[in-house]
This record gives C-alpha cells, structure tokens and sequence, in this order.
C-alpha cells in the first residue's frame, strides 16, 4: 500500500459548480447531491432551511429508481464555510447511514469530526470566524 492509497478523511472541500452531485470520498451509500446556494423552502414537509437552519441533509428519490442524499447549504452561508457545514452534513449521514447510529448521537460526532476538519484545513482567525458565524446559527 502507497501513501496515494490511504483517503484523508479531512480533505479540504472545493465545489467547482453551486450545484451538483459530489464526487468526492464518503462512507454515505447513496450519490451525494447537493445544492450550497439553496434559497429559503421547505425541504421535507417540515424542515424549512433558511438563514438560521442552514445546512440539512435528507434522502431524495433518484431519477433512476433508488434515492440519493440530498445536502442543501442556504445561501447566506459565507462562502469560506460553506465546506465545513457540507462536511459536518456528510459526517452525520455517514454515521445515520453507514453505521445506523441514532440521529442525535450522529450530530455530537459530526460535531466533533467538524472540529479535526476545521483544524486541518485553517487557521487560527478562520477558525474564530467561523465560531462567531457558528453562534449565529440555531443548532437543531
């Protein structure tokens, strides 16, 4: 086994479209597709994202028969966290999905998978910023 061969599990985020599905590597068994400038609606019959709900993931029919993961980022995010909220809605499928751990336990590991995310890929003052943007926020 080379170092190309190991995946690094916090690898910097970079969305090349708004819109999209996600190429990158995940553990979640669906096509991830997802929407980072998604204006305010109500996603599942209940959830409606907006400013203060801004990041939700949910499973959508696919065209092709099956479902994919739908991850839906509302468009007042800035733009440089936008990664991270995608990283946490990842992290916390993967759990829901791929390991079948219940929802609100999910979220505290998603929490904390966020935290070695933001550690690897910036610094010092991006890091407060995004904690100031965070506590704006309402954590469900």
């Amino acid at each position: 086994m080379s170092l190309e061969d190991i995946k690094d599990p916090y690898k910097k985020i970079v969305f090349k479209e708004d819109e999209g599905f996600y190429g990158g590597d995940h553990n979640v068994p669906y096509n991830i597709y997802y929407d980072i400038v998604c204006k305010d609606e109500d996603i599942t019959g209940g959830f409606f994202i907006c400013a203060e709900n801004p990041a939700y993931f949910v499973l959508t029919n696919d065209t092709e028969g099956g479902y994919s993961l739908s991850i839906y980022i509302h468009k007042s995010v800035p733009r440089e966290f936008v990664d991270i909220l995608f990283f946490h809605e990842i992290k916390e499928a993967e759990f829901k999905f791929s390991k079948e751990i219940e929802p609100s336990v999910c979220h505290k590991m998603a929490v904390e998978e966020e935290g070695k995310y933001l550690e690897r890929n910036f610094n010092n003052e991006q890091i407060i910023r995004f904690k100031e943007y965070e506590a704006t926020i309402r954590k469900i």
